[in-house]
């Protein structure tokens, strides 16, 4: 590698990766099942942006020329990604974006098929939510009741969620 490749490729590059990082590792839990596109997608983003790599989910960089000195830097971190991914799905999911090369690709395709099935259960949890008496609970207990706990957590998930990608 050139010298003027070595500085590109500082610690603060998307380009980097260090010598700790491997492909076995799954970043996020629980994986990504039908049920929870939204919260999962903002746990990978949060693991993916802490190891400066969400430049290869939200489309910024493109794969470079085969005679870019950055393609094989490139590709290699591309892959990595994609590993992290295909770790942190179930085996359904698994096999449906085994075939696909591309980080960006993968990350646009499962936003498509899941993230529809995540907003019903939103609407579900909305009209539960509606529904909800406090009948004779203190105040305090019936804020920290676990349906109402759980509705304020999706309901957070997926503000921050459209927050960053919408």
């Amino acid at each position: 590698m050139s010298e003027e490749l070595d500085q590109t490729l500082s610690l603060h590059h998307y380009l980097y990766l260090h010598p700790s990082e491997n492909l076995v590792v799954a970043h996020v839990s629980p994986f990504l099942d039908s049920t929870n596109y939204h919260s999962w997608s903002r746990s990978m983003f949060i693991a993916l942006s802490a190891k400066n790599k969400v430049e290869f989910i939200n489309g910024v960089v493109q794969l470079p020329s085969i005679s870019d000195p950055l393609y094989n830097a490139w590709l290699r971190c591309n892959n990595m990604v994609v590993s992290w991914i295909v770790r942190s799905v179930v085996v359904s999911i698994r096999h449906n974006i085994l075939l696909m090369d591309k980080t960006d690709e993968i990350w646009i395709d499962l936003h498509s098929l899941y993230s529809q099935r995540d907003l019903l259960r939103m609407l579900d949890l909305l009209y539960e939510a509606s529904s909800m008496i406090q009948g004779d609970l203190f105040v305090t207990d019936f804020f920290t009741t676990s349906d109402f706990v759980g509705w304020i957590q999706t309901r957070l998930s997926l503000y921050l969620f459209y927050q960053v990608f919408m």
